[in-house]
């Protein structure tokens, strides 16, 4: 047998690129993929390296209508060179950029932009120029820039706290957003502001650190003025060895942590439901899931719901539709008073559920029918509504922008008494299970049952089972119990101390506590000076000074400002250094809740058709909403300030320019 004969391409040499041919083909460079293929420039399509393709390309129709498009195309340097516009248009066009940031789609602003230039005839708004790529570039470097220059100047000097939290986004990037927060000496309030959002690769301690550091360098700001760190719990945040805290200890030795209060109380939840039975659970997630997907099974439950309430006067307004999730910090307490609300109504659903649906269908209806059909089950969803219930109304609180300290050192210190004073005897001793507290409507609802096991009624249960609900409900209360002398603990501490710094206990000779109990002050660089002032307070009289108008404000924050702001006979501050500290101390975050409604922000913001926009877009809208956010403000009072007037005026507001320039470089070379 011969030997086979080699294909003729193979002896061909491999062809290579030749620079010579730019010469001729003004479009055409070298691929950038590391072959020796060449890459149309106008067409964005590699070609193989010979003359006769790049002949072929060049008569092609696809060749041809990008060069009439770009024959079309307006160069950039034609907004440069046209006539000065008036103020007053250029602060339409960033207000209109500033309302696509917090409202809408910014390719709306095409259409929007026509409208408004062509109602404006004879107005300053008929010279209305604004589109997308306009109005990004307004967002990107101009309005964002300048919100960042007014914080950067703001904060300049000050002491500051720091909020962190990590997130993935649609596009599977990993965000890391950093807040600030600070007691600010123009607006004299405490303020919360944006200072990056960050892409990150990894979630380690460095990673994290070295991200915040950047961050925080970038508002020409270091770490060593950092006095509190929040963020959850996680081990690359709060760990002894290798964190984010543990290296920004080293900066800032006199830095304190605070663990998200919202994430804690969450987790205290979380953990004495572990010790309920799984039933529990499985109908919280269950009963709204059965009723997410399907407009029919929810139509057919409020025909039955309709039927069965005929006549009754207090049914409930809500539908048991409400989705559960574990990590929602506020979803536990609707979907339990749901259920309970629904319980008989259910019942009799689910038990004609079954009929209509498929093998799989019919198996969960059955479960779910099976369980609600226990006595026990809703006795557990009796006694767990009332302690759910203030344990998210606690947690609410602490998602205010800013509260008293005293009042939330008082709230938990009343749910934590609460909950002791359920399980617990005034000594301290466990409460046996008959002298626990299980709450109002679970005592009327198992002796209800126990009367009608006694009749031999149907639906009683025995004094057997009811012992064994009150002990794992016991169970859960002692739970509860530790995990917030765990957890929460020390952030008690932390506002029980915070609350030393109220003008009614500041200026009480009775309520007032010794310096050596005021919040942090071991941490105090000034100790003497503090300790000074602290004592001398007491004999001034503050209503008669200027600027207190009579009276001594409630707000802590404002009152340590006026503080600030007295000077002596001299014009010296004399109570500079204490006022100072105080404010300090007030900075320190009260939970993470400002980072998770920015991370909604973002879900909202980057959605599955936005999935391509860029971090640096991104973060600049986030920064326009935050302000307005934070400011408690509307785009609708939007002002320009003359920094973004002037960056209104530069050239570099016109990204890709760079591009802009090499493209007219092609159409001279084509034409």
């Amino acid at each position: 047998m011969g030997r086979p004969k080699k294909d003729s391409a193979s002896k061909a040499p491999a062809r290579k690129y030749n620079t010579t041919w730019e010469g001729r083909y003004k479009w055409l460079q070298k691929s950038s993929d590391g072959s020796e293929n060449a890459w149309c420039k106008l067409c964005h399509k590699s070609l193989q390296p010979k003359l006769s393709t790049f002949a072929d390309h060049e008569k092609s129709a696809q060749h041809k209508g990008q060069i009439s498009s770009i024959n079309q195309v307006k160069p950039l340097h034609n907004f440069f060179k046209r006539a000065r516009v008036d103020n007053s248009v250029k602060e339409a066009e960033l207000q209109l950029a500033a309302c696509m940031a917090c409202h809408g789609a910014i390719s709306t602003i095409d259409h929007i932009s026509a409208v408004i230039s062509a109602h404006g005839k004879g107005s300053p708004l008929e010279d209305l120029q604004l589109h997308r790529t306009k109005c990004t570039a307004l967002i990107t470097k101009v309005i964002a820039p300048a919100l960042k220059t007014e914080l950067k100047e703001d904060i300049s000097g000050c002491k500051y706290s720091l909020l962190i939290d990590e997130s993935t986004d649609v596009s599977v990037n990993k965000l890391l957003v950093i807040l600030i927060r600070y007691c600010s000496p123009s607006q004299r309030k405490l303020v919360t502001a944006l200072v990056s959002v960050v892409c990150i690769v990894q979630g380690t301690g460095e990673a994290i650190y070295n991200a915040v550091k950047e961050a925080v360098e970038s508002l020409d700001m270091t770490l060593s003025n950092c006095i509190g760190l929040s963020c959850d719990g996680a081990s690359a945040n709060v760990g002894e060895h290798n964190s984010v805290w543990s290296r920004l200890k080293q900066e800032s030795p006199s830095a304190v942590l605070l663990k998200c209060t919202c994430h804690s109380l969450q987790l205290c939840v979380q953990a004495a439901f572990e010790v309920l039975p799984a039933n529990v659970g499985y109908l919280m997630s269950k009963i709204p899931a059965w009723f997410s997907k399907s407009t029919l099974r929810r139509e057919k439950y409020k025909e039955l719901f309709k039927v069965m309430t005929v006549g009754n006067e207090d049914a409930p307004s809500t539908m048991p539709f409400a989705k559960y999730a574990k990590k929602r910090w506020l979803c536990r307490k609707t979907v339990i008073k749901n259920i309970i609300d629904h319980w008989f109504e259910l019942k009799l659903y689910f038990k004609m559920a079954g009929g209509e649906c498929g093998q799989e269908g019919k198996c969960e209806a059955r479960m779910i029918e099976d369980i609600l059909n226990k006595n026990e089950t809703r006795l557990y969803f009796l006694f767990l509504y009332p302690v759910v219930l203030e344990m998210e109304r606690v947690n609410a609180a602490f998602q205010a922008d800013y509260c008293n300290p005293e009042k939330l050192s008082d709230i938990l210190h009343q749910l934590h008494h609460g909950i002791r004073a359920r399980v617990h005897d005034r000594m301290g001793n466990d409460l046996p299970n008959c002298q626990v507290t299980y709450g109002a409507n679970f005592t009327s609802e198992f002796i209800s049952y126990l009367e009608k096991f006694k009749r031999g009624e149907s639906g009683g249960s025995s004094s057997a089972q009811v012992d064994s609900v009150k002990s794992r409900c016991r169970d859960f209360l002692l739970r509860l119990l530790n995990e917030l002398d765990k957890r929460i603990t020390s952030s008690t501490n932390v506002f029980q101390g915070l609350s030393y710094l109220s003008p009614e206990k500041v200026l009480s000779q009775i309520s007032r506590v010794g310096f050596e109990k005021l919040p942090f002050i071991q941490q105090q660089c000034h100790q003497d000076a503090i300790q000074t002032q602290y004592l001398k307070i007491l004999f001034v009289d503050w209503k008669c000074q200027s600027g207190f108008d009579g009276e001594i404000p409630s707000d802590v924050v404002q009152f340590w400002h006026k503080v600030l702001l007295y000077k002596d006979a001299t014009g010296n501050r004399e109570f500079q250094e204490l006022a100072e500290y105080a404010l300090n101390c007030l900075s320190v975050p009260v939970s993470n809740a400002t980072v998770e409604r920015l991370f909604s922000t973002v879900t909202f913001t980057k959605t599955k058709i936005r999935n391509r926009m860029k971090p640096d877009l991104l973060e600049s809208i986030l920064r326009i909403r935050s302000n307005f956010q934070f400011a408690q403000k509307c785009c609708i009072n939007f002002v320009c300030t003359p920094e973004m007037l002037a960056r209104f005026c530069s050239r570099e507001v016109y990204s890709g320019q760079e591009e802009a320039d090499e493209l007219l470089e092609y159409i001279k070379c084509i034409e």
